[in-house]
């Protein structure tokens, strides 16, 4: 419960740091306003599925919350989003250290070398499933474009 605290103080931080200073990062760099006017129109768009799932993808959570505070979104959604996504996290990734946990240590004989490469192996093929996912969704959106 206490690391579920924590990590939603971060995400509130990050979220208030992006929102606070994030005019300030674009007038210091503004070859990179096309790119993050797309970037904070595809998060108008998705915000939602966005916030929900930025926690799963390992690497990107910091930057997330920064991103996410320099769009439009309303902090009290936010608020209410963010801890929706950690009760889910939380629930994934316990529920299934839960179910496969006590399988694991009955397979092998060194049950934290068999974890630890289980472990990888699931976020690595959790990781590739969200990143297909996300190619499938591009090529839709580009050929609805084309089609137009």
């Amino acid at each position: 419960m206490a690391f579920i605290m924590i990590t939603l103080a971060f995400a509130q931080m990050f979220f208030y740091l992006g929102r606070r200073y994030g005019t300030h990062i674009i007038a210091r760099f503004p070859r990179l306003q096309p790119k993050l006017d797309r970037v904070f129109s595809w998060l108008e768009k998705y915000a939602v599925w966005y916030v929900l799932s930025y926690r799963f993808m390992y690497g990107i959570r910091n930057i997330s919350g920064i991103a996410v505070g320099m769009s439009h979104l309303p902090w009290r959604k936010f608020v209410v989003l963010n801890i929706v996504a950690a009760f889910l996290w939380a629930v994934a990734f316990c529920g299934a250290g839960y179910l496969f946990g006590d399988a694991i240590a009955h397979i092998s004989k060194h049950p934290v070398d068999e974890v630890n490469h289980g472990v990888r192996n699931a976020m690595l093929m959790m990781l590739a499933l969200f990143a297909f996912i996300i190619i499938i969704k591009l090529i839709a959106i580009r050929r609805g474009r084309l089609k137009r």
